[in-house]
């Protein structure tokens, strides 16, 4: 999202750019290689970090929750 959002920003630099996000609310796919770890902590700390660079780059970033009833999952926040 991040290279893209790049992309569009080079493009048209006087212009917003907003990225949104949908998610399940487990993070259990990372850097495209598609591994699942056990535990949710690891795969928040890539997802954060990912979100972190975005937002740092000063993009509008939103994360839509949009299905899933874990109380782990629920309980994560992601801290930018």
């Amino acid at each position: 999202a991040k290279s893209l959002a790049d992309t569009i920003k080079t493009a048209q630099p006087d212009e917003d750019v907003y990225i949104i996000f949908m998610t399940d609310g487990a993070p259990t796919t990372h850097a495209g290689d598609y591994t699942v770890n056990t535990t949710y902590r690891e795969e928040w700390a890539y997802a954060n970090d990912d979100a972190r660079a975005i937002v740092t780059a000063g993009y509008k970033f939103y994360a839509l929750f949009t299905w899933g009833s874990s109380n782990e999952v629920l309980s994560q926040r992601w801290i930018l």
